[in-house]
């Protein structure tokens, strides 16, 4: 059966969309997103503004990513305007020409019976020891990090995608002027890290430091991509 659909499911910040963004490079075309959760607030509307969509996603010969799929999936007992956006969904994907990508953070039941070709692929979670591994590859041979502060704290603190370091590392390198010595402060690096995962997850909300040092930001609950 041909792959009409290839969904990637897992927690947030495993690098779903980023591997999505990667397929587009290699293809030499542009990615489009949808947000199945914000595209219309009933079936009608859905079902319209996705047809905007696939037709958009032609004109621009882009590789469509549709995210937070599994807001379409159907449970026993769900009502019937959830079954009505899956068949809506259903019917615009009728326009759609070729594999189509699809985001979420668990696996799909009723989307993944109803849907023809739909292939699901679970992805895991980077280790800590990977995710300080990777801070450690993109951080640049001036930088340090200001005494107890380290790749570790920040590892134990939130934990990041491959591409949310790359993009945290990067912005904090453009906050340093040109020629000095990169310093990785608490005070830059975790406002930073906030903003992008205000970015990443819209309304999440990220609980914001109150202190001046270290040991007391830390100190707050556990905040991740999840």
């Amino acid at each position: 059966e041909e792959t009409r659909c290839i969904y990637l499911y897992s927690g947030p910040g495993t690098g779903k969309l980023s591997l999505c963004e990667v397929a587009a490079t290699q293809l030499g075309r542009p990615l489009l997103v949808g947000n199945c959760a914000e595209i219309g607030d009933d079936a009608s509307s859905f079902h319209r503004n996705l047809l905007r969509f696939f037709c958009e996603v032609r004109l621009q010969n882009a590789v469509p990513v549709l995210i937070h799929a599994e807001s379409l999936d159907v449970e026993r007992g769900d009502n019937d305007e959830k079954n009505k956006r899956l068949r809506a969904f259903r019917a615009a994907l009728r326009t759609v020409s070729g594999p189509l990508l699809m985001t979420g953070t668990k696996r799909v039941g009723a989307l993944g019976d109803s849907v023809s070709g739909l292939l699901e692929i679970g992805l895991p979670h980077p280790t800590p020891a990977f995710q300080a591994e990777l801070w450690r590859r993109v951080l640049p041979p001036n930088a340090r990090f200001i005494a107890g502060f380290s790749v570790d704290d920040v590892v134990q603190r939130y934990s990041l995608s491959g591409g949310g370091i790359e993009q945290v590392a990067a912005s904090v390198i453009r906050s340093v002027p040109k020629g000095a010595d990169v310093v990785f402060d608490p005070h830059i690096v975790l406002p930073i890290i906030r903003d992008h995962l205000r970015h990443r997850l819209g309304s999440l909300a990220i609980p914001v430091a109150r202190s001046s040092t270290w040991d007391d930001m830390r100190s707050e609950e556990h905040t991740s991509e999840l």
